[in-house]
């Protein structure tokens, strides 16, 4: 099966970790997503043709995780904690979707007058479609890159902050919980890890540099993780807070961010493998709400 190891292991950990546990499972997760940022070295075997059809359904993959983790975890998660979903709560949902369109748009817009590139290009035509920029221009230090470079490193930095701060949160509420916000974080970072190395790429880093700076940033999961810990052992309303925003930041991604990447990228024949990936994230969300035992 498929989805076999991980529900395994979802199954056989407890629901109520102790205290201890809880930083080693998180501090696992967060490591684990950090070293995703080197899924760049990918583009060495996979280029063109081959890559874009790799990231499809990954893409799709990925928005069906962040939906089903959403509606099969976080939200009955909450509402069995709370028991409602309040006004506070609705609120935070909408705050977490708008600030993340409101990041996404401000970025946006900063590289389109820095680069001329005003298009959905984040995940799949930056990435499968930019050529490789001749070695000589390639090679330089970060100080004599291009700006956008600087901007995106220091964007990624604050995401992957805010991906450590979400997991570590979800392991205080309850272990599956955190499995489950662990998976759908670590999907969309695949696509968004590779966007983010096409980037430094072309901004003229080197490969080598393109990757290390990469999953430098991406540490800071780890830092955010560790941030959720001390604060929401500390204070129960911390993760109370912490998952209603979560839940409205992931509708975005998923709704705003990926789904029409499917759409505006997707060849003849190839958009169908997209939703193939959505249904099959969403199925794995399910299969764990059932080990999860909610």
């Amino acid at each position: 099966m498929l989805f076999g190891p991980v529900l395994c292991v979802a199954a056989s950990l407890p629901e109520r970790a102790s205290a201890g546990a809880v930083w080693w499972y998180t501090l696992g997760a967060t490591l684990t997503i950090s070293a995703l940022a080197l899924v760049g070295i990918l583009t060495l075997y996979l280029q063109g043709e081959r890559l874009h059809a790799w990231l499809l359904p990954m893409v799709g993959f990925a928005a069906g995780a962040l939906l089903g983790d959403v509606f099969l975890h976080l939200l009955p998660e909450l509402v069995e904690r709370k028991g409602e979903l309040d006004l506070p709560s609705s609120l935070l949902i909408l705050l977490g979707t708008l600030t993340f369109f409101l990041l996404e748009q401000g970025l946006r817009r900063w590289q389109a007058e820095h680069t001329g590139r005003d298009d959905h290009e984040a995940h799949l035509a930056h990435v499968s479609t930019s050529p490789p920029r001749p070695e000589g221009e390639r090679r330089r230090s970060l100080l004599h890159a291009r700006p956008f470079a600087v901007v995106n490193l220091g964007t990624d930095l604050l995401h992957n902050l805010i991906d450590g701060l979400v997991v570590g949160g979800a392991f205080l509420f309850s272990t599956n919980l955190g499995i489950a916000t662990t998976i759908a974080v670590a999907l969309h970072e695949i696509p968004q890890e590779l966007g983010d190395y096409a980037v430094l790429v072309q901004a003229g880093l080197g490969r080598g540099q393109a990757l290390l700076y990469n999953f430098l940033t991406a540490l800071s999961a780890v830092a955010g993780g560790v941030l959720a810990l001390v604060i929401g052992q500390s204070s129960e309303s911390f993760s109370l807070l912490l998952i209603p925003f979560t839940a409205g930041s992931f509708i975005y991604l998923a709704v705003g961010d990926l789904i029409p990447e499917i759409q505006a990228h997707g060849r003849p024949g190839h958009t169908a493998s997209g939703v193939v990936g959505l249904i099959v994230g969403i199925a794995l969300m399910v299969a764990l709400h059932f080990v999860g035992g909610h």
